[in-house]
C-alpha cells in the first residue's frame, strides 16, 4: 500500500496547535490554511433548501448530475471561450479525489510521474500511494517558479506516465506559461493540470490564464478543477475533471466502486452557484486582490520583497533565506511566541523550502497586516539586522 512512503501535512500539525492555543483564551491570527474565509453566498443557500424541498436525496449519476456537467461545460464557454463536451466533465467528492483516481490509472503499471518542486504536497503522496517513483523538477522563483522545458525534457524516460503540476500554483500563486504548456503538450505523455485556483487570477484575463483552451477530447491534457477555491465551497466536497475519452471508463469503475457517487446537495449547490452567482465571487477576487497588494505593499516597507510575480490564488511564498535555513521553527515560534499561524515552505518539497514560509491571505485586512507586524518583529527580535532579500 505504500502508506508508510506517505508524509503529513505540517499545516494541519499547526492548526491543530492553534485550536489548543484558542481553547487557553489566546486569540490565533490564522494565515496557514488555504480556505476561504469569504463564505457562500446567503442567497444561494436560501435557494439550495428551496431545491431541497422538491428532490430526492439519494445517490446521483455515478459521473454525476446532468445539469451540473453542462453548467460547466457553459461556464467554459462564457468565461473561457471554450467548448468543452459535457460527455468530457466529470464530477467528483472534492478536487483531489478526482487527480488520485487518474494518477492511479496512470500508474496502473507502475513507473514514474514529473512534478515541481516546489508544489502542493500531496501530489507526491498519490503518486507513491499508486507504486510510482516521485521526478522532482525544482523550480526558482528567479524563472517565476516556471519550469525549465529542457529540464523536464531530460527528465522524461520510457518509464514517465505523467506530468502534474497546479496553475496557479499551491504554494506560489504563479501561472505556468504558455510556452511551456504548448512545449509539454507536444511530449506525448499525458500532462494533468491541478487548476483548482482557477478564476482567482489578477495578472491575466481568465480566458487567458487557463489551459482548457488546449483540451481535446482524444488529447493528453487532463484538468482538475473544483468549487473550493474561487466558489468559496471547500466544506461541500466537490469537484470536476475534465478526461479525455480514453480515460473516462475506467475512471468510473473506480468512482463507483469506491464512492458511489458525489453528494447530491454538494452538486445542487454547486449547480446553483455556478449559474447564478458568478457575481459574487468575481467581487472576492477583488478582496484576494486588494489584501496581496497590502500585503506586498507593508512587506516592501520593511525590505521583504518577494522577487517574483503573484499571478493567483491567495498566498505569499515568503523567502526568509536571509534569516533561517528552518521555516518550521519559524512557524513553531511564531506560533507560540506570537500567536500567529503560517505554513513552513518545507510543507511543498525539498527545493530550499526550509528557507520559506507560506502565508495565506484568507482572514480580513487588519489581521493580516496585524500576522505580518508581528513575524517582521520577530524576525527582528532574532537576527536584528537581516540582509534584505
Amino acid at each position: 500500500m505504500n502508506i508508510d512512503k506517505i508524509t503529513s501535512f505540517t499545516v494541519m500539525d499547526i492548526l491543530e496547535k492553534a485550536k489548543e492555543m484558542e481553547k487557553q483564551g489566546i486569540d490565533v491570527i490564522h494565515l496557514e490554511i488555504g480556505e476561504p474565509d469569504l463564505p457562500v453566498p446567503t442567497n444561494a443557500i436560501e435557494k439550495l433548501k428551496e431545491y431541497l424541498s422538491i428532490y430526492r436525496i439519494g445517490y446521483s449519476h455515478s459521473l454525476g448530475i446532468q445539469e451540473l456537467r453542462e453548467s460547466i461545460s457553459k461556464y467554459y464557454f462564457e468565461e473561457y471561450k471554450v467548448e468543452v463536451p459535457t460527455s468530457n466533465i466529470i464530477i467528483t467528492p472534492g478536487s483531489s479525489t478526482g487527480i488520485y483516481l487518474i494518477i492511479s490509472i496512470l500508474l496502473e503499471e507502475g513507473g514514474e510521474f514529473i512534478t515541481l518542486d516546489p508544489s502542493y504536497p500531496c501530489y507526491p503522496n498519490f503518486i507513491l500511494h499508486s507504486n510510482g517513483k516521485v521526478i522532482r523538477i525544482n523550480v526558482f522563483k528567479e524563472n517565476n517558479f516556471n519550469p525549465e522545458i529542457k529540464e523536464v525534457k531530460s527528465s522524461i524516460t520510457k518509464n514517465t506516465k505523467g506530468i502534474i503540476f497546479a496553475s496557479p500554483s499551491n504554494p506560489t500563486g504563479t501561472l505556468i506559461k504558455k510556452e511551456i504548456i504548448e512545449e509539454l503538450l507536444n511530449m506525448e505523455i499525458p500532462i494533468i493540470v491541478d487548476e483548482i485556483y482557477q478564476g482567482i487570477v489578477f495578472s491575466k484575463f481568465k480566458y487567458e490564464s487557463s489551459t482548457v483552451k488546449y483540451f481535446k477530447k482524444d488529447g493528453n491534457l487532463i484538468i482538475s478543477n473544483g468549487f473550493s477555491k474561487y466558489f468559496a465551497m471547500s466544506g461541500w466536497r466537490i469537484g470536476w475533471i475534465l478526461l479525455p475519452d480514453r480515460f473516462i471508463k475506467n475512471f468510473q469503475k473506480l468512482l463507483q466502486n469506491i464512492v458511489i457517487s458525489t453528494s447530491l446537495p454538494s452538486q445542487i449547490l454547486a449547480n446553483i452557484c455556478i449559474n447564478y452567482f458568478r457575481n459574487d465571487f468575481e467581487s472576492y477576487v477583488k478582496i484576494y486582490e486588494e489584501r496581496l497588494n497590502l500585503a506586498k505593499d507593508y512587506l516592501n516597507k520593511f525590505g521583504f520583497s518577494l522577487g517574483y510575480e503573484i499571478e493567483g490564488g491567495f498566498y505569499i511564498f515568503l523567502d526568509l533565506s536571509n534569516y533561517t535555513n528552518n521555516s518550521y521553527e519559524v512557524c513553531k515560534k511564531l506560533l507560540e511566541e506570537y500567536a500567529v499561524a503560517i505554513t513552513p515552505g518545507t510543507d511543498f518539497g525539498k527545493n530550499k523550502t526550509n528557507k520559506f514560509v507560506r502565508i495565506s491571505l484568507t482572514n480580513r485586512k487588519e489581521n493580516i497586516l496585524l500576522g505580518l507586524e508581528r513575524l517582521i518583529n520577530m524576525i527582528y527580535s532574532y537576527h536584528p539586522n537581516p540582509r534584505p532579500i
